[in-house]
């Protein structure tokens, strides 16, 4: 099922993105385009390659409006300002 995310971690920090969710606790999402680097040896430009990573899944209930929204987290990252973040990224509650 498709659904909206707010994800933490992996260069996440309360973004909104949409997975598929199977609902066996994880989700993959491609890590964040960064900048590119200038390469010192031959003075180009070095993009980095997509990689994607695994978040584990966690339902929140927000304290603002009561409403339970999925988070996607880093193992071992611990969110601040969630309910903050959720309004901020106008992600939609748990269907």
């Amino acid at each position: 099922m498709i659904m909206d995310f707010v994800v933490f971690g992996h260069g996440y920090d309360g973004d909104r993105k949409e997975g598929d969710y199977n609902g066996e606790g994880t989700v993959d999402f491609f890590r964040p385009i960064g900048v590119g680097a200038l390469s010192v040896e031959s003075g180009g430009f070095v993009g980095q390659p997509l990689t994607k990573v695994t978040f584990t899944v966690h339902e929140h209930k927000s304290s603002i409006n009561g409403k339970i929204y999925m988070l996607a987290i880093e193992d071992g990252f611990v969110p601040e300002d969630v309910d903050f973040k959720i309004l901020h990224s106008m992600v939609d509650p748990r269907p």
